[in-house]
């Protein structure tokens, strides 16, 4: 009797150096998000800057913002991001953007609600529907499946299925930190 092995050797990651072309991708691939669906993009766009995680920043009501001046006179906003709920405690981190940023933001919201004959008040920071008694934040996992496939497109082949830890590694590693991704040889 011959045996056959139906072991699979497991495939060893390759160690990922984020470097100056990889870098240029990614902010590529958010530049070309926001021409594809603008929300989505910007939401990106902050996920990058500020370095909270998706539904952190998924969970950001437009209560939470406010509105700051520095000595100079130059206007930024403050996000009041919870962070971590560990039992009974709370972890909120403020993340400032710019004016520029903010006015972005609420521009495109007020468009997209516009198109939809919609009123343009809304209750978070990122939100592309209005339905009663439904929960109307944005949806990550449509975002990383977008945003995914541009990176794809402009050059980075990523086969891992969530990959929304892999593009938030990629979006908030220094140059030369390694990461450990599948990638297409």
């Amino acid at each position: 009797l011959q045996t056959k092995s139906n072991t699979k050797s497991k495939s060893i990651p390759i160690r990922f150096y984020l470097n100056d072309k990889t870098i240029r991708l990614v902010k590529k691939s958010i530049d070309k998000l926001k021409q594809i669906d603008p929300i989505s993009g910007w939401f990106v766009h902050i996920l990058s800057i500020t370095g909270c995680r998706g539904a952190e920043i998924q969970n950001i009501r437009l209560d939470d913002i406010v509105r700051e001046e520095n000595n100079n006179g130059d206007v930024f906003y403050s996000l009041r991001v919870n962070v971590a709920k560990k039992r009974s405690n709370i972890c909120i981190r403020e993340v400032v953007i710019s004016k520029s940023e903010f006015e972005s933001i609420e521009e495109i919201h007020k468009l997209h609600f516009k198109n939809k004959g919609q009123d343009s008040r809304r209750t978070y920071l990122f939100q592309k529907s209005k339905h009663r008694f439904k929960d109307n934040r944005i949806n990550i996992s449509e975002i990383s499946k977008q945003f995914k496939e541009l990176l794809t497109k402009s050059g980075l082949n990523i086969v891992n299925h969530y990959t929304y830890a892999a593009i938030y590694l990629l979006l908030h590693l220094k140059v030369k930190d390694t990461i450990h991704l599948k990638l297409k040889n």
